[in-house]
């Protein structure tokens, strides 16, 4: 008979579609993966729109983010909090056996408990942070986390006897460790009190807290802009062709590249010290995947720059050297405070040194002929440690020393390059842009391979017959269908593309057999846009 009440209770746990996994053994239980838990936290977060961060380092805080024992039990504390929540919240009518044995049920708990204290923040029981008129920046969350835990005494900042930080401090640092966002430093003193029965109250309900603009990473839906960085010293975000990210090389995206979230959230690679998830991106001629840890929105993008004097005609390789009024300090010249971005939003990679008040800044390959580039400076110090007046950028253009275009029904192709004639050691850098100037759409036909791009390609000709540089932009007959299909380009829409050939041909014939040097000689790029555009820029290597 007990066997029976055993089986009949997994089969009510079955159809009620609790998501714990019951043993054989009655009342043991198997926790859920780490994928699974991060999925729940981050959707229960999303659903009473909570950064995602804060909700995973409370559960890690509680109980590391488990909710069972190593038997298999579920975790009850001393003072009755169950779960992974540590649930003990009594203004809900939870269900208590189900915060005991549904991973789901209690998480959610937790997100409801968590978003009430927001309210009461709201009502004016809680002191306000900056305001608390943004629930994706993480520090005006502060006083809810704090009375997630408790209004005590032992989350009192100003408390000396603590033996151990606040809890909304412990939760802060876990964020900071594993969801990789750096939160603005606490103020030294917050004003609290105690009552005579040494009861915590507060005696400030508002606070400024300087810099406090930690914004969630993980709350970006398909569509939202986003840029590239983090609060690492690395200089670049990671960006991946797989959604797994332990199994994929990188890719190494500048900081200040400007991306839009294609897809996501993922949580492959979440695990108990991983509290990020990923996101599918797509930029300039590109697309993948990126974690939430080296994506910023775009809204929190670096702002209130005094525009210099812009310039044009600016060399291929033009190196940078500005000078400054005064002596910089070394430590804040860096890829996050000189940097430049492309007019399609794509960050530059750059060398950047100083030497006293001289910043150079070179960048690591030529630029693209005829694009425009901005260069921005901000947040540097002197050596005498006084901090930069103001943020300062400067447009320039870069010349176009070899150029080629065609016009069709208000639609024009254009097309640059870096050089006519090269040399050993030259790289070939090409530009190409299509509009479409009419007031009406233009129907032409191209093949399916390119229509998710600008299906603007560049490939390289010699006598009539196909050569495969090494590089980006060629497109060897094999990857392209040869299906044309009826595509269109709107009116007014403008399409970009770019391509990067080095002196070298790749070699088809033997596989594993490396690339050649391209034999001296007269060729010929081909910009092609469908099967209507088709330019020839003949050109030379020495």
């Amino acid at each position: 008979m007990k066997w029976l009440k055993s089986l009949l209770l997994a089969v009510l746990l079955f159809t009620f579609g609790m998501t714990t996994q019951v043993n054989a053994a009655e009342g043991t239980y198997e926790e859920l993966s780490w994928e699974k838990k991060h999925e729940l936290l981050t959707n229960a977060a999303l659903k009473y729109d909570i950064p995602p961060e804060i909700l995973k380092a409370i559960a890690m805080a509680e109980n590391k983010m488990n909710q069972f024992d190593e038997n298999g039990h579920p975790l009850v504390s001393d003072d009755g909090g169950i779960g992974m929540m540590q649930i003990t919240n009594t203004d809900f009518d939870f269900d208590k056996q189900k915060l005991k044995t549904d991973t789901a049920y209690n998480i959610e708990a937790g997100a409801k408990v968590l978003n009430r204290k927001w309210d009461d923040m709201k009502a004016g029981i809680l002191p306000e942070i900056n305001g608390a008129d943004n629930r994706q920046i993480i520090e005006q969350w502060y006083y809810p986390i704090m009375a997630y835990n408790g209004v005590a005494n032992r989350n009192n900042p100003d408390n000396e006897d603590r033996v151990k930080p606040t809890y909304q401090q412990q939760v802060f640092s876990i964020i900071e460790e594993r969801s990789l966002i750096q939160i603005a430093d606490t103020p030294d003193k917050f004003i609290f009190g105690l009552d005579d029965n040494g009861k915590l109250h507060f005696k400030e309900m508002a606070y400024t807290w300087d810099e406090a603009d930690s914004h969630s990473t993980q709350m970006f839906q398909e569509g939202d802009k986003v840029y590239a960085i983090n609060d690492g010293d690395s200089y670049y975000g990671n960006f991946r062709d797989q959604k797994e990210m332990s199994n994929d090389p990188s890719r190494r995206i500048p900081y200040y590249t400007e991306l839009e979230i294609t897809g996501g959230p993922y949580f492959l690679n979440s695990t108990q010290d991983n509290h990020f998830i990923t996101y599918q991106v797509e930029g300039v001629n590109f697309r993948g995947y990126m974690a939430s840890s080296n994506l910023r929105s775009i809204e929190t993008l670096p702002s209130g720059f005094t525009e210099e004097n812009p310039k044009s005609d600016v060399a291929i390789d033009k190196t940078w050297e500005i000078e400054m009024n005064t002596t910089i300090d070394p430590s804040t010249v860096h890829p996050r405070n000189v940097y430049m971005v492309r007019e399609d939003g794509m960050g530059i990679r750059a060398d950047v040194s100083v030497n006293r008040e001289f910043i150079t800044v070179q960048p690591q390959q030529d630029y693209m002929p005829g694009q425009t580039y901005t260069l921005y400076i901000k947040d540097l110090a002197s050596t005498r440690g006084k901090e930069m007046e103001s943020k300062v950028s400067m447009t320039f253009q870069v010349e176009e020393p070899y150029q080629n275009s065609m016009e069709k029904e208000n639609v024009v192709l254009e097309a640059s390059m870096n050089k006519k004639s090269f040399s050993e050691g030259d790289q070939i850098r090409v530009t190409g842009a299509i509009e479409n100037q009419a007031e009406e759409p233009f129907v032409y036909y191209g093949s399916s391979t390119l229509s998710h791009s600008a299906n603007l390609h560049f490939s390289i000709q010699q006598d009539g017959e196909p050569v495969y540089f090494k590089g980006k932009g060629d497109l060897p007959p094999r990857y392209v269908k040869d299906d044309w299909i009826e595509l269109q380009l709107k009116a007014g829409a403008k399409k970009t593309s770019f391509a990067t050939f080095d002196l070298s041909i790749k070699n088809f014939m033997q596989e594993g057999t490396p690339s050649y040097d391209a034999p001296k000689g007269e060729y010929t790029l081909l910009a092609r846009y469908g099967t209507e555009f088709l330019l020839e820029m003949p050109f030379v290597i020495e």
